[in-house]
């Protein structure tokens, strides 16, 4: 439900990548097909809330502000422009989000932005804490003011499934407390994704709960709507599926070998729009016995069996990371 990945060590290369109109950049990340990006944190740029704007976008990928001023020189830290923070609904989320009305969808999404930016604080508060480098190699590490992010909302896989997703790319850059920037050490963050995911799993399920009245049923690796048939969620798994058999193949066990097949073996995303591939969906599952007035009576009954207690499971996983770090 959490995957982070780095992103480029080009700055302009890397802004090309996702501002300009390539089927893996600007349509991907900033698309009309979806919604487009809004930005999370970056107060003191005026920017949290804002719709992401290409250009801007582009400059604060290459360590400057929103007026082009070199905040971070090149050779500061790793040298990579951002890190990618992925945050995927479970697919049975992703599934009744497809099959639902729009006034559904609509409370859907709300709550999965609500819950990854709620999740964004805990990573920004618990995790990287003290992240932003400073001095010879940036060997220092300091609390920063706020982390910057730019979000961006997909709902579908490169296979063509329901996948509700959040793209959260925090820009390698932050403001210290003393109003001067450094990049970046995100070694925390890839240490701590177990605890992320644990994190983002409580804030999502019990969102889902308390404004939808959706049945939660807690998994080994999250949680599950209930009422959701088993057949319409395996039947969008495809890309799950194929990752699955690549990672069998080569005798891959490991979740970071699975991530790393998911990159290596990823296509171009289609450009289709969402009208299109909704009632594509809905069609195809209502061929399979899930239309809308039975989604309402499976899934929208508050038959719930089980929940997970957001705060219990947080303090858990914070408790755990803490002894073992």
């Amino acid at each position: 439900m959490l995957s982070i990945s780095t992103i480029g060590a080009n700055a302009g290369k890397t802004a090309q990548y996702y501002t300009e109109s390539h089927a893996q950049t600007e349509r991907y990340y900033d698309s009309k097909m979806e919604q487009g990006g809004v930005w999370v944190g970056g107060r003191s740029m005026g920017l949290h809330g804002q719709s992401v704007d290409g250009e801007v976008f582009k400059t604060l990928l290459d360590g400057r502000d929103t007026q082009g001023n070199k905040l971070v020189p090149d050779k500061d830290g790793s040298g990579r422009v951002g890190y990618d923070f992925t945050f995927s609904a479970d697919k049975s989320v992703s599934v009744l989000w497809a099959r639902a009305d729009d006034e559904t969808r609509a409370k859907i999404e709300g709550v999965f932005r609500k819950s990854v930016e709620n999740s964004l604080q805990y990573i920004e508060k618990d995790i990287l804490n003290e992240c932003v480098r400073r001095g010879k190699d940036g060997l220092i590490r300091e609390s920063p003011k706020e982390l910057t992010f730019a979000t961006f909302q997909h709902g579908s896989s490169r296979a063509g499934d329901p996948q509700l997703h959040m793209h959260s790319v925090l820009l390698n850059m932050a403001e210290r407390r003393d109003g001067t920037w450094g990049a970046i050490d995100p070694k925390q963050a890839f240490k701590a994704q177990v605890l992320a995911r644990k994190m983002f799993a409580a804030e999502f399920s019990t969102n889902l709960h308390r404004e939808l009245g959706l049945g939660i049923k807690q998994t080994k690796d999250g949680f599950r709507i209930e009422g959701v048939p088993e057949e319409v969620i395996k039947h969008y798994s495809k890309r799950k599926q194929e990752i699955e058999k690549r990672a069998e193949a080569l005798g891959v066990s490991s979740a970071r070998g699975r991530e790393r097949i998911a990159l290596d073996t990823r296509e171009d995303k289609q450009e289709i729009s969402q009208d299109l591939r909704l009632s594509r969906w809905q069609s195809e599952m209502e061929e399979r016995g899930f239309t809308w007035e039975a989604a309402q009576k499976q899934c929208l009954s508050n038959k719930v069996t089980q929940t997970l207690n957001r705060d219990d499971v947080i303090g858990s996983a914070l408790s755990d990371f803490t002894a073992h770090s």
